[in-house]
């Protein structure tokens, strides 16, 4: 199925009937130029054409997730019902690229964008069903329930509940249906598809302005039109284009009419491109009109940020609301929530994605295996861990100055299972200090490390010695975590 079938649907004969005052009074589709300018003719504008696929196959392109919070966090939650309905496949015969592009094109032409909710075994919202936006009759009540009256093909009628339709809408003055840009925009349209209609009508004249055939006398009107039938026959045309043209009896041809600089066309022509882009908010380079603007480096780089900013995204905060309001469960929408992804249209050139990246290592907020991820490659084992700068520091609540590789001191040994409160007893050292079992007193000043004191002048535990002479021949013994002399 084309782009223009899956957009505009197969034809339908939907209006007021035969006897209405309708049929009487100007063609509402009549555009002051005198082009018939509706989403269907719309559309064969070379420039609407450009417009609408742009957006919506950044819209599309873009991955759809649905996430559940987690405090301040986010995980994506792939078990929930509604994930695979809009990540991957929302009905059984579209993708869900097709059926976010045909929804965003019937967004940008008409205004709106309606689906019928189905019901199935995974849930509320197993099915997505797109509906023909130009079928669609909506209506508010006076309980300011929403009420949507649908023509099938077959041209019976069917109401729903807005708790059954899914419906997104574009910039909209009731609040209850979007505005069509095709009808705001008819005359700009109208404008554009005009003097497209007159260039070919003009290169279809082999590119001449027209012209009139003068005879000597007064001809009768059948010679009129026979003459008139044979100039068109052996002049009209490209094909035709700088044949010799045989005149008789004193026939000259003049030509009258402006010439295309004088009229201006192809500044015209021009200028619609630019007012028909600006309808949608498209740059032009997006549309291939590059004529006033750079076409490469950072000024598109600059036009693809602001194309972003003021186009994609209010478009995308219109479809996450609305996926909120229609499929997401009341009692899921303080836990659930959808979000597109952003990343691969704000992607740099590799110079400057690399110099992001390295950034954010370095400064400890993303990990290598995080940038890895960034740019579709698998992670690799130990490149999780956040690096932190040597140098880095925090402020505490009292302001004082925290660094953050202070060192983490060493946990205290778990205690023996027979350690009791009592100290431990004394081990002799025999032939030091008298030999005959008791232990050694040596002077504090002889000693640094941690002390177990005895009394006023001695210690039973040396940690390490500023007099090696006096430690000859000792050795230090573990017993109940106290070090003795021995």
């Amino acid at each position: 199925m084309g782009f223009l079938n899956e957009v505009m649907g197969p034809a339908v004969m939907v209006g007021p009937p035969a006897s209405d005052d309708f049929w009487f009074g100007e063609a509402p589709n009549v555009a002051h130029a005198g082009v018939i300018i509706n989403p269907e003719t719309a559309l064969r504008i070379s420039t609407v054409y450009r417009c609408v696929a742009a957006v919506a196959a950044d819209l599309a392109s873009m991955p759809l997730i649905l996430y559940k919070r987690d405090g301040i966090n986010k995980d994506r939650a792939p078990d929930h019902a509604l994930y695979p309905v809009l990540h991957d496949q929302p009905n059984e015969w579209q993708t869900s690229y097709e059926w976010r592009e045909m929804m965003m094109a019937h967004l940008l032409l008409r205004g709106n964008a309606y689906n019928l909710i189905q019901e199935g075994p995974s849930g509320f919202a197993d099915q997505l069903i797109p509906l023909n936006p130009a079928r669609m009759m909506v209506e508010q009540l006076p309980n300011r329930k929403i009420r949507y009256t649908y023509s099938w093909e077959d041209g019976q009628g069917e109401i729903f509940d807005q708790d059954e339709i899914f419906h997104l809408k574009g910039f909209s003055t009731d609040g209850i249906v979007g505005l069509s840009t095709v009808n705001l925009a008819r005359e700009s349209f109208g404008l554009g598809a005009a003097a497209e209609q007159f260039g070919a009508r003009f290169f279809s004249q082999d590119g001449t302005p027209g012209g009139v055939l003068t005879v000597q006398g007064t001809i009768s009107d059948e010679a009129s039109k026979r003459l008139e039938r044979s100039w068109s026959q052996t002049r009209s045309g490209l094909s035709k284009a700088h044949r010799t043209a045989v005149l008789e009896q004193g026939t000259k041809w003049e030509q009258v009419g402006l010439s295309n600089e004088d009229a201006q066309f192809l500044g015209t022509r021009a200028f619609q491109v630019e007012e028909m882009a600006r309808w949608f908010g498209v740059p032009l380079h997006r549309i291939g009109h590059t004529e006033k603007a750079t076409s490469w480096g950072t000024g598109i780089e600059q036009f693809n940020l602001g194309y972003i900013a003021f186009t994609l995204i209010p478009w995308i905060r219109r479809w996450e609301q609305s996926i909120r309001k229609d499929l997401i469960l009341e009692k899921d929408r303080q836990d659930f929530f959808v979000e597109f992804l952003l990343a691969h249209l704000l992607q740099a050139d590799i110079t400057k994605r690399y110099n992001a990246y390295d950034k954010g290592i370095k400064g400890g907020w993303l990990s290598r295996n995080e940038v890895r991820v960034l740019e579709s490659l698998n992670t690799v084992e130990g490149l999780d861990g956040y690096l932190v700068p040597q140098n880095m520091a925090v402020i505490d609540q009292q302001g004082n100055v925290v660094p953050l590789n202070k060192p983490t001191p060493a946990p205290a040994p778990a205690p023996d299972e027979d350690d009791d409160d009592d100290p431990p007893e004394p081990v002799p050292i025999p032939g030091q200090d008298g030999g005959d079992g008791s232990y050694a007193s040596i002077n504090r000043g002889d000693c640094q490390g941690r002390l177990g004191v005895d009394d006023d002048t001695s210690v039973r535990y040396v940690g390490s010695f500023t007099n090696p002479e006096i430690v000859t021949g000792w050795r230090p013994h573990h017993h109940r975590r106290t070090h003795y002399l021995v």
